[in-house]
């Protein structure tokens, strides 16, 4: 009796909303946070969906679930100048989405217009930058052109601290730009 008490107040309501036309709004963000968050990053009010779906000969076992939330993280700071010294240059300053994350002159333009050492290495041919990059040890490829970095968190640091890419000065470094 009890059960049936429930269901019958479950569909109730259920056909009382759909009658009503019930106003649902979903959101991603808290409207208080999106209004905060908008004011320093170029972010869309609800994220993009990054499911994709590769063929089985082109993921060579690596992992192809995205989670949305991270994948926009991603998106925001590798497209966001806040990230360099003089607020001049972002990731994507160099790794041009339209030359396949890849920049088509012999030395890249870094912080103060300085000209790195060498050229951006293409990023868009490689769907899982994480599994693809990496330890050797481990079956990845180093990172840089020269190899000198083993993992994602080298690279960050590296790139992001390089006098002439971003220019950061990172904690505990007495480098000045």
């Amino acid at each position: 009796m009890k059960k049936t008490f429930i269901l019958f107040s479950l569909a109730l309501f259920i056909s009382y909303c759909i009658k009503k036309g019930a106003d649902i709004k979903y959101y991603y963000y808290d409207e208080d946070d999106y209004k905060i968050l908008s004011q320093h990053l170029t972010i869309k009010e609800y994220p993009e969906d990054y499911t994709l779906d590769f063929p089985s000969y082109y993921t060579r076992g690596f992992n192809t679930r995205f989670d949305n939330g991270i994948a926009t993280l991603g998106r925001v700071l590798f497209y966001d100048k806040n990230l360099s010294f003089d607020r001049s240059v972002s990731c994507a300053s160099c790794h041009k989405q339209e030359l396949a994350f890849s920049d088509d002159v012999a030395l890249s333009s870094g912080v103060q217009n300085r000209s790195t050492d060498r050229n951006a290495l293409a990023l868009g041919s490689t769907f899982n930058f994480r599994e693809y990059y990496g330890n050797p040890s481990f079956g990845g490829i180093p990172f840089f052109w020269d190899n000198r970095a083993l993992t994602v968190a080298e690279q960050t640091k590296q790139t992001i601290s390089n006098e002439k890419e971003m220019g950061m000065q990172m904690e505990g470094s007495s480098r000045k730009n």
